[in-house]
């Protein structure tokens, strides 16, 4: 009889062990997910390193932008279409968000977007949100829109998150996350200055124009290694 309580304790110990090697397991799967996303992160802690992000080249695939329809705090029913001569950075923030508040801050003294694109704040609705706290927090120069339907589409995995739209294409072409203002900021300006140099680059088809290659011209067609006329 003592024989069989200690098999079975000693199963029922084994079974409470495998429990817990699953659930610390499942538990770390969702703390490097909330990692992933930006969640529970502290703006404070030393590490200063950004999180996974490339501001310059989208995962999208210039995806075309989608305006901005939502209310601003005013209720004023508003839609923003973000095309147009000047490009426009995106944040997603929120109220409740700890790793939002070094760029509440940054935009509240008024920091520059580089490469001079408009910036437009954007947050949950108002269901979503405090709007007590987001009277608070909210910059008097920066607009700000309340609409849940842009955080859905534009794919946005949670706050805080910036993308960035060519205005004049009208298409994303970065989008990503930091850890504060001032590398999200030098982030932007690498990438406008990757921009520049690409576009001042000359093109393939303008090296054939310059050189007397047209379209159709025969050389174009011409067999690897054959002659050429």
């Amino acid at each position: 009889m003592l024989q069989a309580l200690v098999m079975a304790e000693t199963v029922a110990i084994a079974l409470l062990g495998v429990l817990v090697v699953g659930l610390l397991r499942s538990h770390g799967e969702v703390l490097r997910t909330l990692h992933k996303i930006g969640a529970g992160l502290d703006p404070d802690s030393r590490d200063v390193s950004p999180r996974p992000v490339d501001i310059g080249i989208t995962t999208r695939d210039l995806t075309a932008a989608a305006p901005i329809v939502g209310v601003t705090l005013a209720d004023e029913a508003v839609s923003w279409p973000v095309t147009g001569d000047r490009d426009v950075l995106l944040a997603f923030l929120s109220s409740g968000c700890t790793s939002c508040e070094p760029f509440w801050e940054a935009f509240g003294r008024g920091a520059p977007v580089p490469g001079g694109a408009d910036l437009l704040i954007v947050v949950g609705d108002a269901d979503r949100e405090s709007e007590t706290l987001l009277r608070r927090l909210a910059p008097r120069d920066v607009p700000l829109v309340m609409s849940t339907q842009a955080w859905h589409d534009y794919d946005v995995p949670g706050s805080p998150h910036f993308v960035y739209i060519d205005g004049a294409a009208g298409t994303v072409v970065g989008e990503g996350t930091g850890q504060s203002w001032e590398q999200v900021a030098a982030l932007l300006e690498r990438a406008a200055g990757d921009r520049r140099l690409a576009a001042q680059r000359p093109s393939v088809d303008a090296e054939l124009v310059a050189a007397g290659v047209g379209p159709g011209d025969a050389r174009l067609f011409a067999a690897p290694g054959g002659p050429v006329t």
